[in-house]
């Protein structure tokens, strides 16, 4: 066992940032189905996304995905969308974005409210996903 000192020192050099960015890292696709579960439901990062304005649309969209509730936009047809969706971490900030070709026409319409996480699954997977890969991160570094 390390005697005081060495303790104190490691303490000392402990990098909580690094750790952080390196278990967002490690959970990134944890982060993704978050997100589009979000968007299932209907949700962006503040808020819901928007509603159809077609009303027949509307009642095809719920048959298919009732998630998000009759009328709420879910931004999913064909799943290209959906399934584009990447995460580029910067430090300890996380970007969402997607790659597909409909994103810039999607944001454009609805807001950049589509991407990242709402208040509740922000805290779910900070508490659930993030914060043991942070603890086991930072327990390697002290011991």
């Amino acid at each position: 066992m390390a005697g005081i000192n060495a303790m104190i020192k490691k303490a000392e050099a402990l990098n909580l940032s690094e750790a952080v960015g390196e278990a967002i890292e490690q959970t990134i696709e944890e982060y993704k189905d978050i997100q589009r579960n979000q968007l299932l439901e209907g949700e962006g990062q503040k808020g819901k996304i928007g509603k159809y304005r077609s009303k027949s649309y509307a009642a095809r969209k719920f048959l298919i995905n009732p998630k998000a509730g009759e009328g709420n936009v879910d931004l999913k047809l064909t799943g290209g969308f959906y399934n584009e969706i990447f995460v580029d971490v910067r430090n300890t900030s996380v970007v969402t974005d997607s790659a597909d070709e409909k994103t810039g026409k999607l944001v454009e319409k609805y807001g950049e409210n589509i991407f990242g996480l709402n208040k509740v699954n922000k805290a779910g997977y900070s508490k659930n996903v993030l914060g043991p890969v942070v603890v086991k991160k930072i327990k390697t570094q002290l011991l």
